[in-house]
């Protein structure tokens, strides 16, 4: 199964992530995201997380633009953790699986 991969460093294109996931399940891929920077701000956005729950959409967020932007809530379906995550998810990609940067 192709894998849809999103690296999202801003809130401001919500609409438009959700909209891809939506599409990209339903063509049968599966999707990961890392949340970083201002993207760690969707988290707060219970539309957003609902979407990416209902999708099985693999989250992983860094700790530490949580904590420079104020996020205190955790979601405990989703990993909190370092920029490491966001160089997994790069490496880990195969030929046929893509990657989108907001």
């Amino acid at each position: 199964m192709p894998c849809l991969a999103f690296i999202i460093t801003d809130d401001r294109y919500k609409k438009n992530i959700k909209l891809l996931i939506d599409s990209a399940v339903k063509s049968g891929c599966s999707i990961k995201c890392f949340l970083t920077d201002r993207g760690v701000l969707l988290t707060a956005d219970r539309w957003f997380v609902q979407c990416l729950l209902s999708n099985n959409v693999s989250v992983d967020i860094c700790e530490y633009s949580c904590n420079i932007n104020g996020i205190k809530e955790r979601i405990t379906q989703f990993n909190y953790s370092s920029q490491f995550e966001n160089a997994k998810t790069v490496h880990d990609l195969s030929e046929k699986d893509r990657l989108i940067n907001f």
